[in-house]
């Protein structure tokens, strides 16, 4: 038992010896409780223990049984002095007799109150948990209820309106369809949200490009959907399995969704939500994010062919083993972002907001063009660069080390100087800001 939780009941303690008792238990840090004859006599020895909020006076003889029995109660242990001065031998052990023996009744009846409390504590606990459980059993139920009445509706109206939504009623059709179905994803978890978009997708109901979708999912909730994979997997080689062909994300929220090891073409994210989202193993062509809320995205062991981010905001993202083939950034927000191990080729950065980055172990070449592209404060460590446009870019306090720069172009950098370069392991043939050609070795 620790200090905190010890209560000590002390008779005779404005005594020489009970007085020095007292204030080594409150010295330790124990809730005292003095038991003594004259009350004005025991506050001014116990003066400063008092002040600690840790000493209580109880006033009682030895002869006061009904004191001592109800201010022993919630004690943890007796410390029992009996001056035997003036006092017969007798008198001492009826006293010890007496106390030990109320003091004894008290503990056991203490075990018990605590016993009993345990129980009751855990009577509750598996109580609550039983309705926990229970809660989530109907919660569950009640979503496969409504993904199931969801999917009757809709079947009931294409047998009324046909498979496209199309006949002569088609704009209420049409309507009512994507009211109840915008309903149902703000409805539904994850799972489910996820079983509902595919067969709405293997349909041809909604979620296609380049179609007369019956179904418009914008504004469509699909937080937290998973499309394939475990979020915790991390797949070291492309996606096998899992390709979605001219899908249409647009204007969805797709926070903190999955795309673990899925393979896309021709998809459309523009303007969605996407916040969190993580892009694991995933090999994409010809896909736009164009104007996408991406903060904090990961994008981890993927390949991006003709990619448009194009204004898109990526701050605080993460690309790790990620390589970009004809990808646009222009105009986009990078701030804070991290990038390593990955390849950009035949990409831009025009006029991107990449300060604050860190940026290790990562390849820019094929002609790539970061004109106004800003760095300020950013890391570029142990990178390299080849053939790359970085005209007019600004680098006030950033970190070149060990990084190479081959046939680049700083002409009108701003805040680049001599002494960043010198951290780069690497500078040849490249422009200088001021137009003059440059190579450290």
């Amino acid at each position: 038992m620790s200090s905190s939780e010890e209560r000590v009941f002390v008779t005779g303690a404005s005594g020489d010896i009970g007085s020095g008792v007292v204030r080594g238990l409150i010295k330790n840090g124990i809730q005292t409780t003095a038991y003594v004859r004259d009350e004005k006599k025991a506050e001014g020895l116990f003066k400063d223990e008092l002040k600690t909020g840790r000493l209580t006076i109880v006033v009682g003889t030895y002869s006061s049984v009904d004191v001592f029995t109800k201010s022993i109660q919630g004690h943890t242990r007796l410390f029992l002095l009996f001056s035997a001065i003036d006092s017969k031998p007798t008198d001492m052990s009826q006293v010890k007799g007496t106390f030990g023996k109320i003091a004894y009744e008290q503990e056991n009846r203490q075990k018990d109150l605590d016993i009993a409390s345990e129980n009751r504590w855990k009577d509750y606990k598996i109580a609550e948990e039983t309705r926990v459980k229970d809660r989530e059993v109907a919660d569950d139920e009640q979503k496969h209820s409504m993904l199931i009445d969801h999917q009757t509706f809709l079947s009931k109206l294409i047998l009324k309106e046909g498979v496209h939504l199309n006949n002569t009623n088609y704009e209420a059709a049409r309507f009512v369809a994507r009211f109840k179905t915008l309903i149902a994803f703000r409805q539904l978890d994850p799972k489910r949200k996820t079983l509902l978009f595919k067969s709405l997708y293997v349909g041809k109901l909604a979620g296609r490009l380049d179609e007369d979708m019956a179904i418009d999912l914008s504004s469509a909730d699909l937080s937290n959907i998973d499309f394939a994979s475990p979020r915790d997997h991390i797949a070291l080689t492309p996606p096998s399995s899992h390709p979605y062909y001219s899908v249409n994300f647009s204007d969805t929220n797709l926070k903190n969704a999955s795309f673990n090891s899925v393979s896309f073409f021709n998809v459309s994210f523009v303007e969605a939500m996407m916040d969190d989202v993580i892009m694991l193993s995933t090999l994409t062509a010809l896909i736009s994010f164009k104007g996408a809320s991406l903060l904090r995205a990961k994008f981890l062991y993927s390949h991006y062919i003709n990619i448009n981010f194009a204004t898109a905001k990526l701050d605080g993202s993460f690309f790790e083993h990620f390589e970009c083939d004809q990808c646009s950034f222009n105009f986009s927000s990078l701030i804070g972002i991290r990038i390593q191990n990955s390849k950009f080729v035949n990409s831009t950065f025009t006029d991107t907001k990449m300060d604050h980055s860190f940026i290790a172990e990562s390849e820019f070449s094929n002609n790539v063009n970061m004109r106004n592209v800003s760095l300020t404060s950013s890391k570029i460590h142990n990178c390299t660069f080849i053939g790359v446009d970085m005209r007019r870019c600004e680098m006030h306090g950033s970190s070149l080390l060990n990084s190479k720069f081959i046939k680049v172009n700083f002409d009108e950098c701003k805040g680049l100087t001599i002494e960043q370069l010198k951290q780069a392991a690497i500078v040849s043939e490249s422009i200088l800001p001021n137009g003059t050609m440059y190579s450290s070795n």
